[in-house]
């Protein structure tokens, strides 16, 4: 991500492709959406180990979301 931004990328996030993917996009000086797989299961099912990888990652991005618009856990 250092990387990208010193070239001049903006407004990064994290999402998962229909595959299981890890996928990182990201908008270039050109305003055009750009996008880099960081975990790729080559056309294969993700392992037990990596499905609860996906799942702690997907917690932790709704939280962080979720932290950013200034949102409060409600009382269980």
């Amino acid at each position: 991500m250092s990387a990208e931004q010193r070239r001049g990328a903006v407004r990064f996030s994290l999402g998962f492709n229909s595959k299981g993917e890890i996928v990182l996009h990201w908008t270039n000086e050109a305003g055009l959406r750009v996008w880099s797989i960081l975990s790729g299961n080559r056309g294969k099912s993700p392992s037990r180990a990596n499905r609860e990888r996906m799942s702690n990652l997907r917690r932790w991005l709704h939280d962080a979301r979720q932290g950013m618009e200034g949102d409060t856990p409600e009382a269980e």
